[in-house]
């Protein structure tokens, strides 16, 4: 049996160029993918960490007590690393409930005061300078990329995302 010699197909040679040049793009793709995956780890950290001084300002203005004690609860992130801790301080002692830290790399933070104390019952804030807002900042630095975004808080414990 004979073939048509009007065939309409690829010889190996194109396929092979084809393939070829979809190698180099999805190759030319990768780095940027993964740029793009750390900013969105970098922004998921950022909503994490300012989901737990919500929760926290929330915990204070609950009253919840600790071993039958009126309490203010606080966040404290380490200066310059990714760990912070949440806790509550009674007339007595200042106990640390839970400690987290950030997730991925290049990512810490930056604060001169880092220790934000909500106040029992107002939830607002009694921590830091009267008058201003207590800053956090959470940067990102890998491969030259920066990222910074600072969370504001208050005096009267309102909380905001720059």
């Amino acid at each position: 049996m004979r073939l048509p010699n009007n065939l309409n197909s690829f010889t190996l040679i194109e396929v092979l160029i084809v393939v070829g040049i979809m190698g180099i793009l999805t190759m030319s793709a990768l780095p940027a993918f993964g740029t793009f995956a750390d900013r969105r780890a970098f922004q998921n950290n950022v909503d994490v960490f300012s989901e737990k001084v919500r929760s926290v300002r929330s915990k204070a203005m609950s009253g919840v007590l600790s071993s039958n004690k009126e309490v203010n609860w606080y966040l404290e992130a380490a200066d310059g690393a990714t760990n912070y801790t949440i806790g509550y301080i009674s007339v007595s002692s200042s106990a640390p409930v839970v400690s987290e830290s950030l997730s991925g790399s290049g990512i810490s933070f930056d604060c001169t005061e880092c220790r934000l104390v909500f106040q029992r019952l107002t939830g607002k804030r009694t921590s830091g300078s009267a008058g201003s807002s207590q800053n956090i900042t959470v940067n990102y630095s890998k491969n030259g990329d920066t990222l910074s975004k600072v969370i504001k808080v208050y005096e009267s414990g309102k909380i905001e995302t720059q």
